[in-house]
């Protein structure tokens, strides 16, 4: 099977053909930086789900968002929801990327494979704790320091 790399508006381009034709799909691509990290890593696949008027949305849910204005496809978490509105935000990141609207949301992530894989459901609480984590600021600013300062102080090899 031969594969194609794409990246920016390209990706951009195929992605939101693919999901404006609102066919029942799956899409596999290979992510980009460190805004998600640890939950998605940099070059971890992700399988995006397409979306259909029906889909319900909750905080915590990690979507993927095309930016017509800057023409590219977002891969990050809602962090709050105001009515028809979705606010979303890189976990690893400061600033939150704005707010949605549902018509901008073309998937939700279904899995992600990098070493391991990893599903995504909409009953896994602890999307809602990441979310507000996030939204505050206390994953990059507090959590995320703390656990790479314990992995630096406590190896984690066991014999």
């Amino acid at each position: 099977m031969k594969e194609i790399s794409l990246s920016g508006e390209n990706l951009y381009n195929l992605i939101e053909s693919v999901f404006s034709r609102k066919l029942k799909t799956k899409v596999k691509i290979q992510c980009r930086g460190f805004s998600m990290s640890p939950f998605i890593k940099d070059k971890d696949t992700v399988v995006i789900k397409a979306i259909d008027s029906q889909t319900h949305f909750s905080v915590g849910d990690i979507v993927a968002v095309i930016n017509s204005i800057k023409k590219r496809a977002i891969i990050h978490r809602i962090i709050r929801i105001k009515k028809d509105l979705y606010q979303i935000k890189g976990d690893n990141l400061i600033n939150d990327d704005g707010w949605y609207s549902k018509k901008n949301i073309i998937g939700i992530i279904d899995s992600v494979a990098g070493k391991e894989t990893r599903n995504f459901t909409k009953s896994l609480r602890l999307n809602k704790w990441i979310a507000l984590g996030s939204r505050s600021g206390l994953l990059n600013r507090v959590i995320f320091p703390i656990l790479r300062s314990l992995k630096t102080l406590i190896p984690l090899h066991y014999d």
